[in-house]
């Protein structure tokens, strides 16, 4: 499959789900999901959406919030350019033994978020001791990440590179301790067959596409998911991706992988800190995405240990 993708093909599959909101970031967001996403500082615009819904939302009860916009789909965004890239395999990373369990004991959010094919936002309550159901899969809030990072039954090859501006790469390698607060819980999707472990202390919202497709989106703890600069990690399947033409890619430094013996690539779009994060994984005649929109100490760290766990075509 052809990995050299435009803004704008990527743009027009964005906004043939999600309609009301283009994403400003110039980051590429690897799959369908249709949740209300601010994006990060970035030339693309970005509409508003329901200002009811904020970081105090933990503390509403569920039940319905009525939409100002419909959901659209953050599938992503790089820049125009006609110059090719290389996609080189690096070596995978052999230090993902005895992972720091972070703190299992953290609190988690008291709700998380459906968004509807319409825009209405509803809210259900979350277990903090039990499993949660979601439209398409379950959340388990206590799951332990080196069970996930061992959980691939077939080959891993992944590594995140970042390319400086003298031209030099730079492969991230997460420290022995978590630089912020995490509670690893794990999302199982049972429609699309994979499951991952996620920073379930982190605010979540899901919806479902106009293809059948459940994506999520995270927002750290305390921040305001109206909010437009407000970072996020995001991820879910799509099958639209395939139906793009190839062409070519701007800003991007491409990585070869493979996750639990799927290939894909890992894109990067400058430094470490100042990048986005994300990756396209060819899977069930279509493609598996997770994206950061930031590579700060803290989502760098997820990131790496989210893909690290990721584990495909589950029975």
């Amino acid at each position: 499959m052809n990995r050299q993708i435009s803004k704008e093909q990527l743009t027009i599959f964005l906004k043939k789900q999600w309609k009301a909101i283009s994403l400003r970031m110039t980051i590429l967001f690897i799959f369908t999901i249709t949740l209300v996403l601010p994006s990060g500082k970035s030339k693309i615009s970005n509409t508003p959406v329901d200002n009811t819904f904020s970081k105090n939302s933990k503390n509403n009860p569920p039940g319905n919030i009525s939409p100002t916009s419909k959901p659209f789909n953050p599938f992503g965004i790089l820049g125009n350019n006609e110059n090719k890239v290389t996609i080189k395999v690096i070596p995978k990373d052999a230090g993902l033994k005895n992972i720091n369990s972070g703190n299992p004991s953290a609190a988690v959010p008291s709700i998380i978020t459906k968004i509807s094919s319409t825009g209405t936002k509803t809210t259900q309550a979350f277990s903090a001791n039990g499993i949660t159901n979601t439209v398409q899969g379950i959340i388990n809030p206590t799951s332990n990440i080196q069970t996930g990072v061992d959980s691939s039954t077939l080959r891993d090859n992944i590594a995140i590179i970042f390319k400086n501006s003298d031209g030099t790469t730079f492969t991230y390698i997460p420290p022995g301790t978590p630089p912020d607060e995490v509670r690893w819980g794990r999302y199982t999707n049972n429609i699309s067959k994979y499951a991952i472990n996620y920073p379930v202390n982190w605010q979540f919202l899901y919806s479902v596409d106009s293809e059948g497709n459940e994506g999520l989106i995270l927002y750290p703890p305390g921040v305001d998911v109206l909010d437009s600069d407000s970072p996020y990690i995001t991820f879910g399947f799509s099958q639209s991706i395939l139906n793009q033409p190839g062409t070519t890619l701007k800003e991007a430094y491409p990585t070869s992988i493979i996750v639990d013996g799927v290939n894909g690539t890992l894109y990067t779009n400058g430094p470490l800190g100042q990048s986005y994060i994300t990756s396209i994984l060819d899977y069930r005649n279509g493609n598996f995405g997770l994206s950061s929109s930031k590579s700060d100490a803290t989502f760098a760290y997820i990131y790496f240990y989210m893909i690290n766990s990721l584990t495909l075509n589950i029975k």
